[in-house]
């Protein structure tokens, strides 16, 4: 299993700003998808950066003015297309998880929430099939206790992706608020596929740093065992998820989760330090040093060799010559 982080604050500056001190403190980054770190519109940015970090990525699908439970034909046709574009892409920069949250029904008109329901079922199947083509996984992530979001509950989320290969990304905070964390265990233990972790006190979706709300976790992760997947730290600022990490780490130890590999970066083999363990090391101390070990390493990688191949946006742009009315 990986730690690692994710915070939305970040996507406000370019990315080479926040590759450094990620790389530096962890080993897993969840990049959100927006603004300056839209995979859509900074992939060829991101195709020659990130293969430079001895690093996992996975994405978080962008939610700002995305809705695939939108009552407008219009309006859910775009927000399943741009999440689509974002699979493919994700794939492209050879990225294989994607998260993504199931959609929202507007307050605006009392009474729509099981009409947006079903039209959310459909956004589903879509994904789906995009999930399938583009050979990536996607986690659909239980949402907080607020009424207009889809997904607050175990019973709700089994029911939106029913029917569907799409994976769950638990997110142990917003189940927190809504007093679903054992439901959505029991619900989806087999189906998790990515895990964001944060605290909270029950009463609003806060993102505190682990420790600093009312979750138990230990009992969350021992719940939990056999999971193998990232945990990832989703904070509202990086000094929050670098406070996190050792919390998180020892946590893992006492359900017995994490072997020493984990922690201090020994590789299995002859009980070798790792290349990640030396490189990050040398990274503190030479950067520049460690940026050209990182440079050679990466000339001839499949990542970095492979030409991506033009993007697919017409047919998906084109998303309503195979997707059949949902009204």
């Amino acid at each position: 299993m990986t730690i690692g982080i994710s915070c939305t604050e970040f996507s406000a500056n370019p990315i080479e700003d926040w590759l450094i001190p990620v790389f530096e403190e962890f080993d897993h980054w969840e990049i959100f998808s927006e603004a300056f770190h839209s995979v859509l519109y900074h992939a060829d940015e991101m195709e020659d950066i990130l293969p430079s970090y001895d690093m996992s990525y996975s994405i978080h699908a962008p939610i700002c003015d995305v809705n695939v439970a939108a009552v407008s034909d219009c309006m859910r046709e775009a927000s399943i297309n741009e999440i689509v574009r974002t699979a493919e892409i994700a794939a492209d920069l050879d990225i294989r998880l994607v998260t993504v949250h199931p959609g929202l029904h507007s307050l605006s008109v009392a009474g729509l929430e099981r009409h947006t329901i079903e039209i959310a079922k459909d956004s589903m199947k879509y994904l789906s099939r995009a999930a399938e083509e583009y050979g990536v996984t996607m986690a659909i992530e239980n949402m907080p206790s607020k009424p207009y979001f889809l997904g607050r509950t175990a019973a709700q989320l089994a029911e939106l992706i029913e029917g569907t290969d799409l994976s769950v990304c638990f997110d142990i905070g917003h189940a927190n608020t809504a007093g679903q964390i054992d439901a959505m265990i029991d619900a989806f233990k087999g189906r998790i596929a990515n895990v964001h972790i944060h605290d909270n006190m029950g009463d609003d979706d806060s993102h505190l740093t682990i420790g600093d709300g009312n979750i138990d976790f230990l009992g969350v992760l021992r719940r939990l065992s056999g999971y193998s997947g990232n945990f990832v730290i989703e904070s509202k600022s990086f000094d929050s998820a670098v406070d996190s990490q050792p919390r998180l780490e020892r946590l893992l130890s006492s359900v017995g989760a994490a072997s020493s590999a984990t922690h201090v970066g020994i590789s299995p083999i002859l009980g070798m330090p790792s290349f990640r363990y030396l490189a990050k090391a040398a990274t503190l101390m030479k950067p520049m040093t460690t940026m050209r070990m990182k440079m050679k390493l990466n000339i001839c990688s499949p990542t970095t060799a492979r030409a991506i191949p033009e993007k697919s946006v017409m047919k998906w742009n084109m998303i309503d010559t195979w997707m059949p009315n949902l009204t």
